[in-house]
Parts: C-alpha cells; structure tokens; sequence
C-alpha cells in the first residue's frame, strides 16, 4: 500500500445544510469547475437559476480562505473540485 502525498495546497469553504437537489447544483457547478478566481464568481450571476446564488457566496470564503492561511494571491487561484 503506497500512501501518495499530494503536493498541492488547497484551501476550500463548506456549504453545510444547502437544501438544493444534487442535479441542480451539479449543472451550475460541472460550469464553474476549471475556472479561474477571477471568472468563477462571474459566471453565475449570469445564469438564471436561483441556486447560482449559493454557490457564489462559496467561491468568495474559499478565496479568503487561500489568502489567509496559505498567503495566496487570488488572481493565481482556480476551482479544482466542487
């Protein structure tokens, strides 16, 4: 059993008791997965669904997150996982 290390540094904020279907929030998040910081909490202001709004007060406490505990600069941040 080899126990693999991940080198990246990854900051990430929790939505907790979100009560929104999985496939609602996979089809604005499947969108937003790749992106940089800087085009991530745009592109779903422009969507017309209403869980857009959750998932963008998410992306600004990840990127305070990074800044603060990892001295990060938010223009080198991108969303990994969601």
């Amino acid at each position: 059993m080899k126990n693999k290390e991940k080198s990246e540094i990854g900051a990430r904020a929790l939505g907790r008791n979100i009560r929104v279907s999985a496939i609602k929030m996979r089809r604005i998040v499947d969108r937003i997965r790749g992106c940089s910081y800087g085009k991530a909490p745009v592109l779903p202001e422009f969507m017309p669904y209403k869980t857009c709004y959750l998932i963008s007060q998410l992306i600004l406490p990840a990127a305070a997150n990074a800044n603060t505990n990892f001295g990060l600069n938010k223009s080198d941040l991108f969303v990994s996982e969601a």
